[in-house]
């Protein structure tokens, strides 16, 4: 699942790298002035001994042309270091904002994340994910016999605010259960994004059929509306290889007031309750 060219073209590096370009680009006027200055500094030094050399015998200064113009050299030559030491502060502050202004950049920019419920087929090595899976969620109340079994997909952009979104898509199938009776079942639609939370990106330790961006970890909370009339949320936590702490792997629901909130844990070789975020 190895998808680090595209990442440098197209993921956070190159807002990185375009933040640069532009900081850089908008401080060339400032040093360009402070170039030009210098220049003419220079030229006006030699204009000033020049000039005192042929005003001094004239007027019987006790100061010789010379000495003048050392004294003016160096007033000149003080302002000339003053100037320079404002263009390395310019410059220097120029690389500043570049990597600490960057990082923000990096961190706070709009992520375009596929999610997938998926298929793990651990007979091939490595193992093997797909699009296509299901996963089990259940009441905290009743953990024997109220859950419902979901498989789906989906799009969605996470606003740099962390806040929600609408530009989300997908969906996929729900079925509800009271101990092994089927009790309803359908289909359900995303409607919103309440919630993505980007933990990192994943080590390529997989083989990838979905290969729609860079794997990562994180967590989602989407609104869904059921095909029944009935609505609620869909959450989605991926703790993939690398994954940091405290994620859970699968999914939780709600569907109107019954909470699915305790999610099934993938176990050994089963191909159940795992998931996948790619982040373009």
């Amino acid at each position: 699942m190895s998808c680090e060219e595209d990442f440098l073209l197209t993921g956070p590096n190159a807002r990185l790298t375009r933040l640069g370009w532009r900081t850089m680009v908008l401080l060339l006027p400032v040093l360009r002035f402070f170039v030009d200055t210098g220049k003419h500094e220079a030229q006006n030094r030699r204009r000033s001994f020049t000039f005192f050399r042929s005003l001094g015998p004239s007027l019987g200064c006790f100061v010789t042309s010379k000495r003048a113009h050392l004294r003016f050299a160096r007033r000149t030559n003080m302002k000339m270091k003053s100037r320079w030491i404002l263009v390395s502060a310019v410059v220097s502050l120029a690389a500043f904002l570049c990597v600490t202004v960057g990082l923000p950049v990096v961190q706070g920019s709009a992520d375009h994340v596929r999610w997938d419920i998926i298929n793990f087929n651990a007979a091939t090595t490595p193992p093997t994910v797909s699009a296509g899976g299901f996963a089990i969620a259940a009441a905290r109340n009743n953990p024997s016999t109220l859950t419902i079994k979901l498989t789906g997909s989906g799009t969605f952009i996470g606003p740099a605010s962390g806040g929600t979104s609408s530009g989300a898509t997908g969906g996929g199938t729900w079925q509800t259960f009271s101990g092994t009776t089927l009790t309803g079942s359908g289909t359900y639609e995303v409607r919103e994004l309440i919630s993505w939370q980007f933990a990192n990106f994943q080590t390529p330790s997989i083989i990838d059929l979905i290969d729609d961006g860079a794997g990562a970890n994180g967590n989602a909370v989407l609104r869904i509306e059921y095909s029944d009339g009935s609505n609620g949320v869909l959450g989605v936590g991926c703790h993939g290889p690398g994954s940091l702490g405290g994620i859970v792997e699968g999914v939780i629901a709600t569907k109107d007031f019954v909470t699915y909130w305790d999610a099934q844990a993938p176990a050994g070789v089963v191909n159940a309750n795992r998931t996948s975020f790619h982040v373009r």
